[in-house]
C-alpha cells in the first residue's frame, strides 16, 4: 500500500498520519509522532490502519490526547505495555475520506513535489521541492524559476488557496521575503 498519487490530481486512499515511537505507560498506550495533522483533527479519528506485508490490521482509537509536540494514544483491545509494545515502528494510515478536508490537503501537499507556488498577484514563484518539519511549524521549500531554493513558512497566514486537482498553491508570502532571496 502506497500514499502515492495513482492518478494525477486524486487523492490516494489511505494517507500515512504518523509513526508509533513508543510505548507509554502500562495499560497499552503509545506516542504518535505525527506528519502533519492538526490536533484537533487527530482527535476526531475513530479508526486507523496498520499496512505490513500484505496484511492489514484495524485499530480502534479509543482515546487520544496531545503530549509534547507527539500524540499518546490508546486503542481498543490493546491493554498491557507487551501488546502495546508490538506496534513500535508502525506507521498508522488513516483512510483520506475521514480526514477533515485541510488536514487531507496538507498530507497530500507533504507528498506531491512539483505543485505550482504562485503569490496573490498572480506570479508564478516556482514549484514545491518539499517540505520541511520545524519545531514552530513546516516550511515549504520551493524551487524558484531562477532556480533558487526559497523557504516559507506552510502557515494559514500566508496561504490563500490550495487546489490539489489543479496543482496549485496560492500564497501570500510575508513582506520583504523576495528581496531576501533576490527574486
Amino acid at each position: 500500500m502506497s500514499n502515492e498519487l495513482s492518478e494525477e490530481g486524486k487523492t490516494p486512499e489511505f494517507l500515512a498520519i504518523g509513526k508509533i515511537v513508543k510505548t507509554h505507560g502500562l495499560r497499552g498506550e503509545v506516542i504518535l509522532a505525527p506528519y502533519r495533522i492538526l490536533e484537533d483533527d487527530i482527535r476526531e479519528i475513530s479508526e486507523v490502519r496498520i499496512i505490513s506485508c500484505d496484511t492489514e490490521k484495524r485499530l480502534k482509537v479509543d482515546s487520544s490526547r496531545p503530549h509534547k509536540g507527539r500524540y499518546i494514544l490508546k486503542f481498543e483491545g490493546l491493554d498491557s505495555i507487551e501488546e502495546a509494545e508490538g506496534l513500535r515502528g508502525e506507521e498508522l494510515l488513516v483512510r483520506t475520506d475521514v480526514i477533515p478536508r485541510t488536514s487531507a490537503e496538507w498530507l497530500f501537499l507533504d507528498q506531491v513535489k512539483g505543485i505550482e507556488i504562485v503569490d496573490s498577484s498572480g506570479k508564478q514563484i516556482g514549484t514545491l521541492s518539499h517540505i520541511l518539519d520545524s519545531p514552530a511549524h513546516p516550511v515549504f521549500v520551493i524551487l524558484t524559476n531562477e532556480g533558487k531554493e526559497m523557504m516559507l513558512p506552510a502557515v494559514d497566514e500566508f496561504i490563500i488557496e490550495t487546489d490539489i486537482k489543479g496543482r496549485k498553491l496560492i500564497v501570500s508570502p510575508p513582506d520583504g521575503i523576495f528581496e531576501v532571496y533576490d527574486i
